[in-house]
């Protein structure tokens, strides 16, 4: 009895480091994948504050122009090549870095518009504040529908 003990005891163990081990490989996996993730979506949000300069305050707008920018530069370029222009795809993609390099320096610039010197730790963003609207809420008035009376076709359609 104490051998079948000593058995069962050895393969819960077993079985124990067996699942341990797989949850910290996940777990690293999760990880591994968030920091990744991580480095892309923070230059990609950086990139998409450049659009401040044109007066877009909502980062969700600044992420849409730029993946339409993104898109069209590559459906372009892949056009291109299908259309056997490949030089003319060069043409695209240095226009594209172009952009890209002014959209990092507008970016810049609206960053440190915006918190006042860029990238300093004891930086406070006073644009934080709420506005106070000092204009009173003006509340439509509503038109009166207009019925339309049924009457008889006509040889041109109905009137």
């Amino acid at each position: 009895m104490d051998e079948g003990c000593a058995v069962l005891i050895g393969i819960l163990v077993g079985l124990a480091l067996v699942i341990a081990a797989i949850y910290f490989v996940a777990l690293a996996i999760a990880f591994t994948l968030a920091y990744l993730g991580l480095t892309i979506i923070i230059p990609i949000d950086f990139l998409s504050s450049a659009f401040a300069w044109l007066g877009v305050s909502d980062p969700a707008l600044g992420w849409m122009l730029l993946g339409c920018l993104g898109g069209a530069t590559v459906g372009l370029a892949k056009g291109l090549k299908r259309a056997e222009r490949r030089s003319d795809g060069l043409k695209i993609y240095g226009g594209a870095t172009l952009v890209g390099i002014l959209l990092l320096v507008g970016a810049y610039f609206a960053n440190a518009e915006r918190d006042g010197t860029p990238y300093s730790p004891t930086t406070t963003n006073t644009n934080l504040t709420p506005s106070q609207n000092t204009t009173p809420m003006a509340t439509p008035t509503p038109t009166p529908r207009l019925r339309r009376v049924n009457r008889a076709p006509t040889r041109r359609g109905v009137e």
